[in-house]
Formats: C-alpha cells, structure tokens, sequence
C-alpha cells in the first residue's frame, strides 16, 4: 500500500455511532463493557458472529437510562484488574472475575455504585503478570554490597 493509500473500510456505521475502540481476540480473553452509569459485563468473543469488511457488527448492550452510554470496552483476561475512574475523582481498584460473566444482550451488572451527578469517565486494566510466581519471589544472586555502600566507595 502506497503512502497516498486511503486504507479500506473497516466497519459501515449508522447515524450516531462511532467506533469506541479494538482490541485483539484471543480465547483467553472476554470482552469487557463498561457504561459511564456503573454498570457492566464481561462477555465471550464466542457469543459474537465474524463479520465481513465493512460489515455492520453486532450490537452488544440495550443502552437506557440505567446504563448510560458505553464508556469503555477492552479485551481483559480473568486474573487482571480494573482500575475505574470517575469524572467527580473517584478511583476503584476491581478484580476483573469478580465482574459478572453475561450475554450480549444483558444490560449489564453494577459494577460501581457512583454517587448523584458523577459518572464513569475512564478505565485502565492492570495486566496480571505473565510470570510464575517462583520467578517473581526467587531470590537473586547477590554480590553483598550496594552502589551507594560506603565500603565500595562507589565503585
């Protein structure tokens, strides 16, 4: 593809939507969708049909006023975390198992009880270490001083 390439379509949209994000499926992972009123869901690539290039997609969540609109959306693993932030400043910490496993059609859990006027504004996963444990509390060699040891003078 040449510099002046255009690209191709991806997705054919209705009036009103827009693409809030993408993401790489694999089958240990679970679509997590997060609503700026609270609520939320994780739900399986596999409850999805593929669609062609410049294909319409598959609607994931009835959007009312208990949920809001969708804030964010993001391929996650079971051991990760959530870390969710609201518009009013406040931040929660979630383990992502914890958040209810359900179908594409479902509105969706409470995730977070927000207060009047605040809404979610953003979230961040804290990726679970792709390291055993053994190798994380594995103590390692050590040459008995430090850079900053008065004895090795710093060398």
């Amino acid at each position: 593809m040449g510099r002046a390439a255009r690209g191709v379509k991806a997705m054919t949209l209705r009036e009103g939507d827009k693409i809030l994000s993408c993401d790489v499926v694999s089958p240990d992972k679970r679509m997590l969708v997060i609503c700026d009123q609270g609520r939320g869901k994780r739900v399986d690539f596999d409850d999805f049909n593929n669609h062609n290039r410049g294909g319409m997609g598959t609607k994931i969540m009835n959007l009312n006023e208990k949920t809001g609109d969708i804030a964010a959306s993001v391929a996650v693993k079971d051991d990760d975390e959530l870390l969710l932030m609201t518009a009013k400043g406040m931040m929660i910490r979630i383990n992502i198992k914890d958040i209810r496993e359900l179908s594409r059609q479902a509105t969706g859990a409470i995730i977070v009880k927000l207060n009047e006027g605040d809404s979610v504004a953003d979230c961040s996963i804290i990726k679970a270490p792709d390291v055993d444990s053994e190798e994380i509390l594995k103590p390692e060699e050590s040459t008995g001083t430090l850079p900053f040891d008065d004895n090795n003078n710093g060398e």
